[in-house]
């Protein structure tokens, strides 16, 4: 069985600056790689063998409504866990092609998944499921904001006038495609706003009474820096391994880091300065994401603006 995935790298006008299409890698565990042109656009498809029996999931969590408007859950094939693609990740291909065209490109993923038979026994187990999406576990990454912003003229000019380099720095890491380059820019932004780097902007931090509130101490954050470190250089007898690794990594403490950075950008009271004032009214916190990513609601947050003020 061969599982099949689509991903479109680029809409049309940069495909008539590549050659030869198709183009194909292959790597050692089978993967099989094409990037081809359909409708004038440039996609990615990515073929890979599976090397185990596949096993049936009863409980899929997709349904199907019957007359008597009563549900049935189908049953989906599951691919065993570690029985995934290579770690040939398909962004570093795009880099290469990124590379030799000499423009910006990015993949998104198009349309499902597909489960492709290979021999006669393949396409009648498909059949007899019903369909070729394979089972796939949801899940999701918890993304919390720490307080309710109200979008109107008076905060965007407040923004400006009391963070204008941090608004800009965290608006170019939610414009960044990945975890690692979204880290770098977020870690710009508590550079910036304290004027300080390494052991001593944690120090600065660690005490900095708004970074406190969201249970922030001096463990956690050398750990966010040890990891923007490893964010920033390749020094490792493994490269490949190490960026995908460090990748997987900031994606997870992302939302916990961008907590950290929106309370700087709304409470530092002057920003490039060492000192730890916070501005007044400092808007209160009313959630943020944990250092295990739960999310921590706030109760008692109007007794927080009261005090403020």
């Amino acid at each position: 069985m061969i599982l099949r995935e689509t991903f479109l790298i680029a809409p049309k006008g940069v495909v008539k600056e590549i050659d030869e299409l198709p183009l194909q890698l292959k790597s050692d565990d089978g993967t099989l790689v094409r990037l081809i042109a359909e409708e004038g656009e440039l996609r990615l498809t990515r073929d890979f063998p599976i090397p185990v029996a596949l096993e049936t999931e009863t409980q899929s969590e997709v349904y199907e409504t019957l007359s008597d408007g009563t549900e049935k859950q189908l049953p989906r094939l599951r691919i065993p866990a570690g029985a995934g693609p290579s770690h040939l990740r398909l962004e570093d291909i795009v880099d290469g092609l990124s590379f030799l065209i000499d423009k910006p490109l990015q993949m998104r993923r198009q349309g499902r998944s597909r489960l492709v038979p290979e021999t006669q026994r393949e396409s009648e187990l498909l059949a007899q499921i019903g369909s070729d999406e394979p089972f796939t576990a949801t899940g999701a990454q918890i993304s919390m904001r720490t307080v309710s912003l109200e979008v109107s003229a008076d905060n965007i000019q407040a923004l400006l006038d009391g963070s204008r380099v941090g608004v800009r720095l965290y608006a170019d890491a939610l414009r960044l495609p990945l975890s690692t380059s979204k880290f770098r820019e977020l870690w710009r932004v508590l550079e910036s706003a304290f004027g300080q780097k390494d052991t001593s902007l944690i120090k600065s931090l660690a005490s900095y009474r708004p970074a406190v509130q969201l249970r922030f101490d001096e463990s956690e954050l050398n750990e966010l820096l040890t990891l923007r470190g490893r964010a920033s250089h390749a020094e490792t007898k493994k490269p490949d391994v190490e960026l995908t690794r460090v990748e997987d990594l900031c994606h997870e403490r992302l939302p916990r880091l961008f907590s950290l950075v929106e309370r700087v950008i709304l409470t530092k009271k002057t920003w490039g300065a060492r000192s730890g004032g916070v501005r007044k009214p400092a808007p209160p916190v009313m959630s943020f994401v944990g250092k295990d990513g739960e999310v921590v609601l706030i109760k008692n947050w109007k007794k927080q603006l009261e005090e403020s003020n």
